[in-house]
């Protein structure tokens, strides 16, 4: 999971090159905007879940997306793999009888 914001001031960054003994500066107009939050969750099969809000992610906002996003998905893959394994045991089991 990983969490993605971006404003006006993304492209503003804290750091630059300049010359030796010189500051880097780069003179902006400072515009606080709006911002949006982007939370998805991604898995070997690519993203399984994604919200996008305005404003800055909360711990319970957060909370509530991995909860009823992430878990319930982990365990409906859970009960899937669960009733498919002794499916996959047995048709082993056969191969290896046959030979």
């Amino acid at each position: 999971m990983d969490e993605v914001s971006k404003d006006e001031r993304t492209l503003s960054r804290g750091y630059g090159y300049s010359l030796k003994n010189t500051f880097a500066i780069k003179k902006n107009v400072f515009v606080r905007g709006v911002r949006y939050t982007i939370l998805p969750a991604f898995s070997l099969q690519g993203i399984i879940a994604v919200d996008i809000m305005e404003g800055s992610c909360i711990k319970e906002i957060f909370k509530n997306f991995v909860i009823s996003n992430v878990v319930s998905l982990g365990i409906v893959i859970i009960i899937i793999i669960l009733l498919i394994l002794p499916v996959i045991f047995i048709f082993f089991s056969c191969i290896r009888f046959l030979k």
